[in-house]
């Protein structure tokens, strides 16, 4: 896959002061979309956060990425 070919779209800008800045949509290559990234604001200043699912284990509700990255060089691609 190019990660040159990486089109990002701000789906909603957030208001002043929310932990969440942004959400957009990542269209990789022009073959997938994502949608529901966030940029928000973490002890590590502004990151990127995948989309994700609620389930229940247990009796007790977790979150799980729905896509990700899974070497750093994809990750640092979709920061920068």
């Amino acid at each position: 896959m190019d990660f040159s070919n990486m089109e990002v779209t701000i789906d909603h800008i957030a208001d002043a002061g929310a932990k969440i800045k942004a959400y957009a949509t990542v269209t990789f290559d022009g073959m997938f979309k994502v949608h529901g990234v966030r940029l928000a604001e973490s002890k590590q200043g502004l990151n990127i956060f995948m989309p994700q699912k609620a389930f229940n284990k247990n009796g007790k509700t977790l979150y799980t990425d729905v896509f990700h990255p899974i070497t750093s060089g994809a990750r640092t691609a979709l920061k920068e």
